[in-house]
C-alpha cells in the first residue's frame, strides 16, 4: 500500500511538472479533459463545446459536475449537450381494460412485498387504467410442481374475487414456469386466457445448474433450514415451511428444461407471449445482442440503441448465466434465448430488477427510456386489444 501511495505521489508530481511546462489549453479543451476524466472517452466524444459554457465549467471538479448531473431538471444535458434523457420506449400507453382479470405472479425468492415482486406503483397504474388486478403469492423456495399448485389456488381465488371465468397471467421469471405447470399439468387451460412471461427461463438458467453443483447433498438440510428462516421474513409461515432450495434450483436448471417442456406442452386456446430483458455492466452495445432479440419475430425495444446498466448485485450471476461469456445476451438471471416463448415480442433495456420496477423510481429511466409502469400498461392494453 505504501509503495502504491509513493508511486501515485510521484506520478502526480510528474504530471504537475509537465503541466507547468505545457502551453495553456483553451476552456473547451479543459472541459473535454474534465468530461473524459469524470465520465470516460465515450461521453467526451458526445460533447460539442460552446465557449461561453466552457468558461463557466472548466474549473469544476468531478463532484461539482456530478451535482449538475443529478439535478432533476436534467441540466447536464442542457449545459453540456450530452447525457440527455432518452426518448421513452413505451410512450403514453392507452386503450381499454382487459376482459379478464390480470394475475401478477412473482419468481424465485419473491413475494409481493420484497424486491422480487412487482412494484406496487405499477399495480396502481394498472388499476388506474381500469384493469382488475390480483397479486398472487407462492412459496419463494420450492419446486415448480409445488409452486404451480399454489398458483392454481391463487387463480381460483382471483376468479372468485372478480366473479370471472378466466384470467390473464403476467408472470416474472420463475412465475412463468409455475404458470405453464398450472395450465398444462393441472388442467387450468380452461381458466387461463393468456400467459405473458417476462424473463422466464423457459430454457433454464445456468446459474441454477451451477448452484446444484455447489450444494453437496450432505448440506441440503442445513441450507434448507437457513432458507426457510429467511423465507419466513418475506412470506407467510405456511409458504415458508418446508422450503426446498435444491428442488427450486432443479426446476430452474437448463438440464431440466427439455423434460419440463415435454411434460408441459402449450395448451390449445391459451395465448402465450414473452419478453426478454437485456443488460450488461458496461452498457455496451453488442452486435451479438441483436440476433436473439429479433429471432422468432422479436424486436429491439431500445431508445437510440441505448443499453441498460446492470445492477451490480446481478453481475456475478450474469457471468454464470452467460456460461462465462459476455456475448450471451441476458438480464443477469435469464438469457434472451431462454426467455423466448410463444409470441416473442423482443428485448427491453432492463435487468431482472428493472423489469418489475424495483430499481430507481417507477418512470422513464433517463439513460434508456425504459419505464416499467408503461411497459406493464402496454402489455395489458395489448391483451385487451386481442380480446383478452
Amino acid at each position: 500500500m505504501k509503495t502504491l501511495a509513493i508511486s501515485f505521489g510521484l506520478s502526480s508530481l510528474l504530471a504537475a511538472a509537465c503541466a507547468s511546462q505545457s502551453p495553456a489549453i483553451s476552456p473547451c479543451e479543459q472541459v473535454d479533459e474534465l468530461i473524459t476524466t469524470c465520465y470516460g472517452e465515450e461521453a467526451a466524444s458526445e460533447f460539442v463545446c460552446d465557449p461561453e459554457t466552457a468558461n463557466d465549467i472548466a474549473d469544476l471538479t468531478c463532484a461539482e459536475l456530478n451535482d449538475i448531473e443529478t439535478k432533476s431538471d436534467a441540466s447536464l444535458c442542457s449545459t453540456l449537450g450530452f447525457f440527455c434523457p432518452a426518448d421513452p420506449i413505451f410512450p403514453s400507453p392507452n386503450g381499454d381494460a382487459t376482459k379478464h382479470p390480470i394475475v401478477l405472479t412473482h419468481g424465485f425468492n419473491g413475494s409481493p412485498d420484497n424486491e422480487w415482486g412487482v412494484n406496487p406503483l405499477i399495480i396502481d397504474a394498472l388499476e388506474d387504467d381500469g384493469h382488475q388486478v390480483y397479486i398472487a403469492q407462492v412459496s419463494p423456495f420450492k419446486s415448480v410442481s409445488i409452486r404451480g399448485v399454489e398458483l392454481a389456488d391463487e387463480i381460483d381465488r382471483a376468479l372468485a374475487q372478480f366473479g370471472a371465468e378466466k384470467v390473464n397471467i403476467i408472470a416474472h421469471s420463475m412465475g412463468g414456469l409455475d404458470s405453464r405447470f398450472a395450465i398444462s399439468s393441472l388442467g387450468y387451460d380452461d381458466r387461463v386466457a393468456s400467459l405473458v412471461t417476462i424473463s422466464t427461463p423457459h430454457g433454464g438458467s445456468y446459474v441454477a445448474d451451477a448452484a446444484l453443483g455447489l450444494i453437496p447433498g450432505l448440506l441440503d438440510n442445513a441450507v434448507d433450514f437457513i432458507v426457510e428462516l429467511y423465507a419466513g421474513f418475506i412470506t407467510s409461515e405456511e409458504l415458508a415451511n418446508d422450503s426446498d432450495l435444491r428442488a427450486a434450483f432443479t426446476s430452474l436448471a437448463e438440464s431440466n428444461a427439455a423434460a419440463f417442456t415435454a411434460e408441459n406442452p402449450d395448451a390449445d386456446g391459451v395465448y402465450y407471449q414473452s419478453w426478454a430483458g437485456l443488460s450488461n455492466v458496461g452498457r455496451i452495445a453488442l452486435d451479438s445482442d441483436i440476433a436473439p432479440c429479433v429471432a422468432d419475430g422479436g424486436a429491439m425495444h431500445l431508445s437510440d440503441g441505448e443499453r441498460d446498466f446492470m445492477d451490480l448485485r446481478l453481475v456475478l450471476g450474469a457471468a454464470i448465466v452467460a456460461h462465462g461469456t459476455a456475448l450471451l445476451a441476458n438480464d443477469g438471471m435469464t438469457t434472451v434465448e431462454s426467455a423466448r416463448w410463444g409470441d416473442f415480442k423482443g428485448c427491453i433495456p432492463a435487468d431482472h430488477y428493472d423489469e418489475i420496477g424495483q430499481v430507481g423510481d417507477v418512470g422513464p429511466q433517463r439513460a434508456t427510456g425504459f419505464d416499467a409502469a408503461a411497459f406493464f400498461r402496454t402489455i395489458a392494453f395489448d391483451l385487451a386489444q386481442r380480446g383478452f
